[in-house]
C-alpha cells in the first residue's frame, strides 16, 4: 500500500508489546511518506474490505487489491490494527480489531463506528492506546523526515516466526531478524527497487541499531549468465588496449580471466514460453550456478568486478545466521517464483511436478502474469502468503516459444 501511495521512503519498525499477557509479544509499524489521506472519510474508507459496488478503480501498476492486504493480512496475525495519518497538519487515526478475538463485529456501516473506528484526532493522553504505540507515534512526529502515514499492528494472536523462535529476541533486541526481513523485502519488491528512482526502504528494531537498507535481490542470478560473462570479457579486452601501465593491465587481465573462467559456470537461462491460451503468462526456467561457483562470483563482485546490473541488484544470498525463519533457506528458495505484475507473490514450491526440493535446489522457474488474471486463473491468499488455486487452463495450457536463446546458451533444463 505504501508503494501504491507513491512513497519514496518506507521504514518498517519492530517493537516489544507489553500491554498484553502474550509472552514474546511484538508489534510492527510501517512509516511512509506517500500520498496519505486528504480527508477523515478517505482514511475511514480505506478500511473497506471491498468497495460497495464490488469493484475499485485501480491504476495499472497498483499492487494492492481492494486495499485488502491493509486489513486482512495484519488482522490474521495481530488483534489490533491502527492507521495514523497527517491530514491538514493534524494527526488522526482509525483502529480495527480482529472480530474473533475481540467479539466486535467488523462492520463499516455500524453507528457508532466500533470496528473499524471513525478517525479521531490523536493526542498523547489516549488510554485506549498502549505506551508502546504512543512511543512509536512520538518517533513518527519527532522525525526529521516528513512521514505521512503510519500503520501499526500489535497484540499478536499467532506465531509470527518459525516454532521455537523468539520474536522479541530476534526482531526487537537482535540484528538477525531485521536483516532477514530486509532480505525478504528485497526479494519481494526487487522490481520496484530496480526503478530509476526507487523508493528507499529500511528495517529497524525498537533500539534502532543500524537500520538495514533493503536492496533489490535477484533469485535467478540473471547478471551472471554465460552471455553476460562473454560480453564483459569483450569489454575488458577493449579496456586492456587503453591500459596506461603494467599494474593497470594486470588488474584488467584478472577481470578477463575471471570472465573466461566463470562463463562456463554461470546461470543457464532456458526458453521463455508464452501461453498460447491465456494472454500475459510467461514462463522462464533458470539453473543458477552451483554453490562453489556462487561463492566465487560473490567474492569477486565484492572485490570490484562489477557491472551495471550487479551494482543495482544483488544475487540471492544464503540465509542469515540465526534467521527469523527458514523461508530463505536454500531448499525453500527454489521451484516456481510467481510475479503478479512487478511484485513477487509466492516462491519455494514445485507444486504438481512432484520434485523433491533438495533434488533441484538450483532450479528456479520464473512465472510472470498480469493483475487482470486474478481470481480467474490465479487465486492469491489475502495476505499473499500463497497461491490458493490455479485454473486448469493456467496450469496445463500449451505454450509457444517466445524467444530462442543462442545455441551456446541453450540447455535442456528438464
Amino acid at each position: 500500500n505504501s508503494l501504491d501511495a507513491k512513497a519514496k521512503k518506507i521504514q518498517v519498525n519492530f517493537f516489544e508489546y507489553t500491554d498484553s499477557k502474550q509472552t514474546q509479544d511484538i508489534g510492527f509499524a510501517v512509516f511512509d511518506d506517500g500520498r496519505g489521506f486528504e480527508t477523515d472519510e478517505a482514511l475511514f474508507n480505506s478500511f473497506e474490505i471491498e468497495e460497495k459496488d464490488g469493484k475499485k478503480e485501480r491504476d495499472d501498476d497498483d499492487i494492492g487489491k481492494y486495499h485488502i492486504g491493509l486489513k486482512i493480512a495484519p488482522l490474521t496475525m495481530f488483534k489490533h490494527l491502527h492507521v495514523f495519518s497527517k491530514i491538514k497538519d493534524t494527526v488522526v487515526f482509525s483502529s480495527a480489531f480482529n472480530p474473533n478475538k475481540t467479539g466486535i463485529d467488523y462492520n463499516m456501516d455500524q453507528t457508532p463506528q466500533l470496528n473499524p473506528t471513525y478517525p479521531t484526532k490523536y493526542h498523547t493522553k489516549l488510554s485506549a492506546l498502549s505506551s508502546e504505540v504512543h512511543e512509536i507515534i512520538a518517533s513518527f512526529l519527532e522525525s526529521d523526515y516528513d512521514w505521512k502515514t503510519c500503520v501499526i499492528g500489535c497484540h499478536r494472536i499467532k506465531n509470527v516466526l518459525d516454532d521455537g523462535k523468539k520474536p522479541v529476541e530476534l526482531l526487537v533486541h537482535g540484528a538477525s531478524g531485521p536483516k532477514h526481513y530486509a532480505q525478504f523485502l528485497g526479494l519481494t519488491y526487487q522490481r520496484y527497487l530496480e526503478d530509476s528512482n526507487p523508493p528507499k526502504m529500511e528495517v529497524v528494531n525498537q533500539h534502532k541499531e543500524s537500520p538495514f537498507a533493503v536492496f533489490p535481490i535477484d533469485p535467478f542470478w540473471k547478471s551472471y549468465t554465460p552471455k553476460v560473462f562473454n560480453e564483459k570479457e569483450v569489454e575488458y579486452q577493449k579496456h586492456l588496449l587503453d591500459a596506461k601501465d603494467d599494474e593497470d593491465k594486470e588488474a584488467i587481465q584478472g577481470k578477463i580471466d575471471f570472465c573466461k573462467s566463470m562463463s562456463r559456470y554461470g546461470t543457464y537461462e532456458g526458453y521463455t514460453h508464452v501461453s498460447s491460451k491465456i494472454e500475459g503468462i510467461k514462463v522462464t526456467p533458470y539453473v543458477i550456478p552451483v554453490g562453489d561457483a556462487r561463492t566465487i562470483i560473490k567474492e569477486n563482485t565484492v572485490d570490484g568486478i562489477r557491472w551495471k546490473e550487479s551494482e543495482l541488484t544483488r544475487p540471492m544470498n544464503k540465509a542469515v545466521t540465526n534467521a527469523s525463519s527458514r523461508l530463505l533457506a536454500s531448499e525453500h528458495v527454489t521451484g516456481f517464483f510467481f510475479y503478479r505484475g512487478k511484485r513477487l507473490i509466492n516462491f519455494g514450491k514445485f507444486y504438481e511436478l512432484n520434485v523433491a526440493d533438495n533434488d533441484a535446489n538450483s532450479i528456479r522457474i520464473e512465472v510472470q502474469y498480469p493483475k487482470d488474471l486474478d481470481d480467474i486463473h490465479f487465486e492469491v491468499s489475502p495476505n499473499k502468503e500463497r497461491i490458493d488455486n490455479f485454473s486448469e487452463e493456467a496450469w496445463n495450457g500449451d505454450g509457444r516459444i517466445a524467444q530462442h536463446k543462442p545455441l551456446d546458451e541453450r540447455r535442456n533444463l528438464w
